[in-house]
């Protein structure tokens, strides 16, 4: 086994749900709708593990990512067509990924695919106390540089 990369990244991703609330045709009452933006930036450092030689032509590998993630929700709402403004809330998260893939040596590179899973806990005054899960499915190519 051995440590074959190390490196970084930056990534950007937004996720909105919009809603409404209407009250039945002809029946007084008040209607609601809205929306809620996550918005994260997630800052990550990445480490691969060979399990087998260079040699080989193809070797499975785990990787690891820990990641640091601003989280930025932000919700509007209206009450009967006025609007009642929206609401920021910030909030940093430590998190880690893990997975599996497999490489396979060609031309000056390398092909790849991975399959990695994270999981980290997501409190904030929006939308409370929930779980998050990424599941990432990748395929490329690393060329390296000699």
């Amino acid at each position: 086994m051995a440590l074959v990369w190390g490196g970084g990244a930056v990534s950007y991703s937004r996720h909105g749900v919009a809603w409404e609330l209407l009250t039945e045709k002809g029946q007084p009452g008040v209607s609601y709708s809205g929306s809620i933006a996550l918005h994260a930036v997630c800052l990550s450092f990445e480490m691969g593990v060979r399990l087998l030689p260079f040699s080989r032509r193809a070797s499975p590998y785990i990787v690891w990512r820990p990641r640091l993630m601003l989280l930025r929700t932000v919700t509007r709402v209206m009450v009967n067509g006025m609007d009642m403004g929206k609401v920021q809330d910030w909030k940093w998260y430590p998190t880690a990924e893990g997975g599996l893939g497999i490489e396979v040596r060609l031309g000056n590179g390398q092909l790849f695919t991975e399959l990695a899973v994270g999981l980290f806990p997501l409190y904030n005054d929006t939308v409370g106390i929930a779980t998050s899960l990424s599941l990432v499915a990748s395929l490329g190519y690393r060329y390296l540089f000699e």
